[in-house]
């Protein structure tokens, strides 16, 4: 039988710590999370759901018991529902197919190159929100490394939440130029670009696949 994500009768997500207050959480989980930002980059991979997997575990997982782990139901929010949790691992398959033949960003240079893939594989990447909860960060961290590949870093420390929310709302049903302006201002140039450091296909990391013996139930 699926476990609820959610603590009985909240809307509180299940977590390692017990923690039951909504606001208590929402703030140890942002201040877990910016500390593991910081060395992210770390966790080498190819880009493909393995990869992500990882990334998100390393972001989540002193926190949730699921970090890690595709979601096993399916999520709406604000009124938009994202991609249905069976088509998950196949949607992912075609994103990491698009960051291929982009080369891993690796040979895109012009600045509105960049930003128009980059811009892209966010967009699709942001429909599939493979996970329950933790999908914006885990999307960033990934567009950083591959806007690393192409010699810019990527800084969104300027642009407002709800411009955010709005851009990326659009990008998802197609209108895209809102959400370009904002990674046209968030990439700037990496002093010294060293190409050696290019986020190429690496060593994967660890499988963290779901565990079907620890299965949650979206609400």
């Amino acid at each position: 039988m699926k476990k609820s994500y959610c603590y009985p009768g909240t809307q509180v997500l299940r977590n390692k710590l017990g923690i039951r207050d909504f606001d208590v959480l929402s703030e140890l989980e942002r201040e877990t999370v910016r500390l593991k930002t910081m060395n992210v980059h770390d966790i080498r991979g190819n880009f493909d759901a393995k990869h992500i997997k990882a990334v998100h575990k390393h972001l989540f997982g002193d926190i949730y018991p699921w970090a890690g782990k595709f979601r096993t139901g399916d999520i709406w929010k604000d009124g938009s529902s994202f991609c249905h949790y069976w088509h998950i691992e196949s949607e992912l398959k075609k994103w990491h197919a698009g960051v291929v033949a982009d080369g891993f960003m690796c040979e895109i240079t012009d600045k509105s190159d960049v930003v128009e893939h980059l811009e892209q594989h966010f967009a699709v990447l942001d429909r599939i929100h493979p996970f329950r909860e933790g999908n914006g960060r885990m999307e960033r961290v990934m567009i950083g490394m591959l806007a690393n590949n192409a010699g810019y870093h990527f800084d969104i420390s300027g642009v407002s939440r709800e411009d955010w929310i709005r851009a990326s709302k659009l990008a998802t049903y197609g209108t895209h130029f809102p959400m370009q302006n904002i990674f046209d201002s968030a990439l700037k140039p990496v002093d010294g670009y060293d190409v050696s450091k290019r986020r190429l296909p690496l060593i994967a990391t660890s499988d963290f696949g779901v565990d079907k013996s620890d299965d949650y139930e979206c609400e």
